[in-house]
């Protein structure tokens, strides 16, 4: 028995049904089934295109070949049907299979399975089209048996999914057989490293990584192998997808902002991340999913999480899911031994507080030299990263964007770098690989060195001198200790040739009051005490995207302004104990005062007492 497959490239098109017989001109008629578990038959889906919500956007499905294959399949529009074969003539054996946008690894299978049984698609079409369905799998198989980009960057889940789409179409044992098995050796180990999350911004990650992976399974499983099953048995990685794309999203459902982040639509959950979430909530049952999705559909009425590009997903996995969903645990560190991503929320309200805070490993070139940032939110960014990201090669990416300078960390120096290496590379073919010129190659990035989740609190702590130069570095530890009340207490030693400065950047403009500085946007504020060094020199610098008094203009703006034109630094020490203060604008001033236990160092703020003692295995009490 065969099933429908689903795919959804980057902003192209998604979905999938399949079919049990090879596409030939003998092959059986036989109407396509919609998933490999019966939960939604093409006759239910037929009655359910009729009603509110899905009724009102048939219109929309025919803006991609696949869209107006399915509209044929739910409402027998042959005019739909005609015009989905137009494109699938009109696809060309040079249209860059599998490695470019992927629009015909996609949108070839889906179209050929849902148009199967209708009386204008010839033999003679739909052996052509399946020449050209193996085609876009050859380029894929091609791609991932050679030496191209990571198993961590974007096109390797393409690639793998046009693999698995086309064997599930085709019925061809020879695909399937290879995507079962890149999959079980190569993807899913590499994702279990990672907890299921993303290594180059999450404009990129969830679009083009997530979203075809979510896909490659599904057709997977309508041949009837439950990689779901396989990945919950390896480290549950798919469901700690889930809680990773909930952390994710800042409060107003933006992604969190590091790595080369996209302007538009795909800087937020708006129109192509809910296909992703219900698609690994249905595969997983992870009640975070049924959470997430039903969120994202509640801040985007308009349009339910779906832009056009992605809707057929909409009317296979769309689902109006239970009250029961359950939010994810307020703290969690993700990745600890690779991407080093930890998150902290005050709550899943709109006006609840965030912080992220990153030190891991480099992985990928859309990456930045950011080890040790952090951003907080609360009704806007109020700690963020700087810079915009326009043209990959652009001078503004190259030489300030992507560079230390434009984060939230410590800078050795005065170049764009900081003192922070330098590292272009991203050929690791599987999780061994990358450990392999890891060690080789010596480019770790920081080191997770602690962890620790309480009742109210959390604290980590990270080694960031492995991703500074050691000609310049020989020490940066920096310990961060979150307390729900909306403190984030940040304390960095370091020992170097260079003298340190510490970054924290805005885009308000800060107000300085000697060791104290303040950020507000109207709504929320950041009021920082700076307790060391102990003569700190606090400084305003901007507005602009500077790199020792030089501007470098952002080479596009798109459609948001540019964003932490504005920092913050500090100088005069060695060590840095910073306390952040997060409130609505109007709160009274938090006092913040240093304390000193022998040789540890703390802070008394909002009633509690936090003293980072620098020795064993939680190197921090708070009271």
């Amino acid at each position: 028995m065969g099933f429908p497959r689903l795919l959804d490239a980057p902003r192209q098109f998604l979905l999938c049904l399949l079919f049990t017989a090879a596409a030939s001109a003998e092959e059986p008629s036989r109407a396509p089934t919609f998933f490999a578990d019966g939960d939604l038959s093409v006759d239910a889906a037929r009655e359910r295109a009729r009603g509110k919500p899905w009724s009102d956007r048939l219109t929309d499905l025919k803006e991609s070949t696949h869209g107006k294959a399915l509209v044929w399949l739910l409402t027998g529009d042959e005019e739909a049907a005609k015009a989905a074969i137009a494109d699938l003539k009109a696809a060309s054996a040079d249209d860059g299979y599998g490695l470019g946008e992927l629009g015909p690894v996609l949108w070839l299978p889906l179209a050929h399975d849902w148009l199967r049984d209708w009386k204008g698609y010839s033999a003679a079409d739909r052996k052509e089209t399946a020449a050209k369905i193996a085609k876009t799998a050859d380029a894929c198989l091609e791609f991932l048996k050679g030496t191209g980009d990571s198993v961590w960057h974007t096109s390797a889940p393409r690639a793998w999914m046009g693999i698995a789409l086309a064997g599930a179409a085709l019925d061809n044992a020879a695909y399937l057989k290879f995507a079962r098995e890149y999959f079980e050796n190569v993807y899913s180990p590499a994702m279990a490293a990672i907890d299921g999350g993303a290594v180059a911004g999450m404009s990129y990650g969830v679009c083009e990584g997530f979203a075809p992976a979510a896909h490659a399974l599904w057709a997977l499983r309508s041949r009837g192998y439950d990689g779901f099953a396989y990945a919950k048995a390896h480290g549950d990685w798919l469901a700690a997808r889930l809680a990773y794309m909930a952390h994710a999203a800042a409060p107003d459902f933006t992604w969190q902002r590091w790595g080369d982040c996209v302007a538009g639509s795909r800087a937020s959950l708006k129109e192509e991340a809910r296909n992703v979430v219900d698609m690994l909530a249905l595969g997983t049952g992870a009640a975070e999913g049924a959470w997430l999705s039903k969120r994202i559909a509640a801040r985007f009425t308009a349009n339910a999480g779906y832009h056009a590009c992605v809707l057929p997903d909409f009317f296979v996995f769309g689902r109006a899911w239970p009250d029961d969903g359950a939010a994810p645990e307020r703290f969690r560190l993700f990745g600890r031994d690779s991407i080093g991503q930890a998150y902290f929320r005050s709550g899943w309200e709109d006006d609840a507080t965030a912080a992220f805070f990153k030190a891991g490993d480099y992985f990928d070139n859309h990456g930045h030299f950011d080890q040790g940032h952090f951003t907080i939110y609360r009704s806007g960014w109020l700690a963020q990263d700087s810079g915009t990201y326009g043209d990959f090669n652009a001078a503004h990416r190259m030489e300030y964007a992507r560079k230390t300078v434009a984060h939230n960390t410590v800078v050795f120096g005065t170049d764009a770098d900081g003192g922070q290496r330098i590292v272009n590379r991203q050929d690791f073919q599987d999780l061994a690989d990358w450990q392999k010129k890891k060690r080789a190659q010596n480019f770790d990035g920081a080191e997770i060195s602690g962890w620790h989740a309480a009742e109210g609190w959390a604290y980590v702590a990270a080694n960031l001198a492995p991703g500074y130069d050691p000609k310049v570095v020989g020490a940066f530890v920096r310990e961060i200790v979150w307390l729900e009340e909306g403190v984030l207490i940040v304390h960095d030693r370091t020992s170097s040739k260079a003298a340190p400065r510490w970054l924290l950047h805005s885009t308000p403009e800060p107000a300085i009051d000697g060791s104290a500085f303040t950020i507000a946007t109207g709504v929320s504020k950041l009021e920082g005490r700076v307790l060391l060094p102990a003569k700190p020199r606090v400084a305003r610098v901007g507005p602009g995207c500077l790199v020792d008094g030089k501007e470098i203009p952002p080479d596009k703006t798109a459609d948001y302004a540019v964003p932490g034109a504005w920092r913050v630094e500090v100088a005069g020490g060695v060590e840095f104990l910073v306390v952040l203060v997060v409130s609505n604008a109007k709160a009274e001033t938090t006092e913040a005062t240093i304390v000193k236990d022998g040789d540890a160092v703390g802070v008394e703020v909002k009633g509690r007492r936090v003293v980072f003692r620098n020795e064993g295995n939680l190197p921090v009490t708070v009271k």
